[in-house]
């Protein structure tokens, strides 16, 4: 699944005509937006799924007239498993590994989605494999400052929706078993909401913590 959030400022407004004056502000910059090249950062390392999506996104955005991108990332890699260092490892995307699995280097043990990939269709899904209700499936979030105007925001959001709604950007994207969900910004905010609450249950009653 593929969400795109993009967080809002939140504005505390004491004043009629502060916020007249704060809206009509935002507007007019957005209006100019961008007026330099954006930088979409990823967080994790190359080769896995943020890496793919931040890199197909920055290309779409990069088409869009004047909306020039830097990209910067960090290093995966399925070595450690293929050389038998690791016994099992889960992969963000499938395509990161179905060629090692396509070659007998891995054997595929199930998706952990709901339903089985259109990619690989032949791969079980772990509850079909005997963990019945078992589901997890990754999300993306294309984030900006919190500071950023909503008007702003919007006008990424919608270069975003329109770039990810051809029937070129669907095929694309399901070739590397990516679900395109091109929610609105308030949409994908809710997600992010309910799926923090779901986790934030399971880190408790197994007594998980970061390190």
């Amino acid at each position: 699944m593929l969400a795109f959030i993009a967080i809002r400022s939140s504005w505390l407004i004491k004043h009629t005509a502060a916020f007249a004056a704060a809206l009509a502000a935002a507007t007019a910059f957005a209006a100019d937006f961008p007026v330099k090249a954006v930088r979409i950062v990823t967080p994790f390392p190359p080769g896995g799924s943020v890496d793919l999506v931040a890199r197909m996104l920055g290309a779409d955005l990069g088409k869009v007239n004047l909306f020039a991108v830097h990209y910067k990332g960090g290093g995966f890699a399925t070595t450690a498993t293929i050389s038998g260092e690791n016994q099992v490892f889960f992969s963000n995307t499938i395509s990161d590994v179905l060629p090692q699995v396509e070659a007998r280097r891995l054997r595929a043990l199930g998706v952990t989605g709901l339903k089985r990939s259109l990619v690989a269709p032949q791969i079980p899904t772990l509850a079909e494999s005997g963990l019945p209700g078992y589901e997890f499936s990754t999300w993306h979030i294309f984030a900006a400052p919190a500071a950023t105007p909503r008007a702003v925001i919007n006008q990424i959001s919608d270069r975003l929706r329109a770039s990810l709604g051809t029937p070129e950007a669907v095929r694309r994207w399901r070739e590397r078993s990516v679900e395109i969900i091109a929610s609105t910004p308030d949409e994908a905010a809710a997600h992010l909401k309910k799926e923090v609450q779901k986790w934030r249950v399971v880190f408790k009653e197994r007594g998980m913590r970061a390190e």
